[in-house]
């Protein structure tokens, strides 16, 4: 049986798990999705606790009660004081936008720059639900608008992540820093892009947000928006002239980190918008393909090749895609690569293939794909078999981007082979 208590707003389970319900009073609120349910489902009231005279101003506050509040502001008591749900007075009003009372409270010097233990401010939390006449008042109130909080947001992006495009222009217009980078690495336009939210983008990119701007952890708003497939945010960025190709300091571009992420439609997104499919990254010496190989998103894989990613190309540090698959055991990927083209006994520089970089990892998965897909145990027996089609001007090809229908030859190539 499910105990049901008495106080504010606190989520109850019911006894089988399947929901939550809210509570005012004696008032119970079933989410319809319970109610539908026809379950026979048995509650009992927990008895009533005594509340401060704290909380009692909080919930007064975040049901907007105004006469209540005006009541218990006669009375000697905390205006800062957090209820078990971390809200102030302030925070709760301004959250659920009861301007009067906010109103009643900073009259009465309630701290506007407040914030709670977890991360809480009146500003925030406005802009957060788009309060646009209760930002006003806060920054009327000469509430602080670059305030971080612990959990390094600021109002401003709060409202951009939200997607709350009349919060974003009325705190820029109060002379929100557009560009500031929180110490979590957070900008207003980087967290727009992550969550999608494009009118949000394009009020902050008209007030002059800079839209390739790097943060410390090596991200920028295009990186952040290929990484979680933000597609709407792809093309506003780049309408608005964001480099396509730009190299973070971690060797990330917007392509190399869609296909490490395996956001597909990404991929072909960017790649309708000129990004360079083969580009190798500065740092890692990563290419895309590379990244999505090893990540073991096949997909990915897939839309890469089909538009004119190198399937055998080698790295500065000697591994082709196929290598990098089979050193992480990514079994899907490597059968998707050998498909369309990967050649399986592929000799690097370091005269290794992928099979032997399997086998050092102990990946056996991984050794007899490749072993079924006609992989040679020797570097030797490779090279002297390369050796031979050389002398009998016998070649081998595949078109490109299209997967093989038959397999006539393991795909030999050897250093003396790929000179050629």
């Amino acid at each position: 049986m499910a105990v049901i208590p008495h106080d504010f707003m606190r989520p109850c389970v019911w006894e089988d798990g399947s929901g939550y319900i809210s509570l005012s009073e004696f008032k119970l609120i079933i989410d319809d999705d319970v109610k539908d349910s026809k379950k026979d489902l048995k509650v009992k009231w927990e008895q009533p606790k005594a509340m401060s005279t704290g909380d009692k101003l909080v919930r007064a506050a975040g049901l907007g009660d105004a006469r209540e509040v005006r009541l218990l502001l006669h009375e000697e008591l905390d205006l800062q004081h957090e209820d078990g749900w971390n809200k102030t007075a302030l925070v709760a009003a301004s959250y659920l936008c009861h301007l009067e009372i906010m109103a009643l409270l900073i009259e009465r010097k309630a701290a506007v720059d407040y914030e709670t233990s977890v991360g809480y401010t009146a500003l925030n939390q406005a802009a957060t639900v788009g309060n646009g006449e209760g930002l006003r008042i806060l920054v009327d109130a000469k509430a602080s608008l670059d305030l971080q909080s612990s959990t390094g947001y600021t109002a401003l992006i709060k409202a951009a992540a939200h997607g709350m495009a009349g919060a974003v222009k009325l705190l820029l217009e109060s002379n929100a820093q557009a560009d500031l980078v929180t110490f979590k690495h957070y900008t207003a336009l980087n967290q727009a892009a992550w969550c999608n939210q494009t009118a949000s983008m394009s009020e902050l990119i008209k007030t002059k947000a800079e839209v390739n701007l790097e943060t410390s952890d090596g991200n920028n708003a295009l990186v952040k928006a290929a990484a979680n497939g933000s597609l709407d945010a792809i093309r506003v960025l780049v309408n608005y002239s964001a480099d396509v190709d730009y190299e973070c300091k971690n060797g990330y571009t917007p392509l190399i980190r869609a296909a490490g992420d395996g956001q597909a439609d990404a991929i072909s997104e960017l790649v309708s918008c000129y990004a360079k499919v083969n580009r190798e990254s500065s740092v890692g010496f990563f290419t895309p393909l590379m990244k999505a190989s090893a990540n073991g998103h096949a997909e990915c894989c897939k839309r890469l090749i089909t538009r004119a990613a190198r399937v055998n190309y080698e790295n500065s540090q000697h591994k082709t895609a196929l290598i990098w698959a089979a050193l992480n055991n990514r079994i899907t990927a490597m059968k998707t690569l050998i498909e369309y083209g990967a050649a399986v006994d592929y000799v690097t520089g370091l005269k290794r293939t992928a099979l032997i970089e399997a086998s050092w990892q102990g990946h056996k998965e991984a050794m007899d794909v490749l072993l079924d897909n006609g992989a040679t145990k020797s570097v030797d027996e490779i090279e002297g078999a390369a050796d031979v089609q050389d002398n009998a001007g016998v070649t081998t090809s595949s078109t490109p981007g299209s997967p093989k229908s038959t397999r006539k030859s393991p795909g030999l190539l050897s250093p003396r082979a790929r000179k050629q």
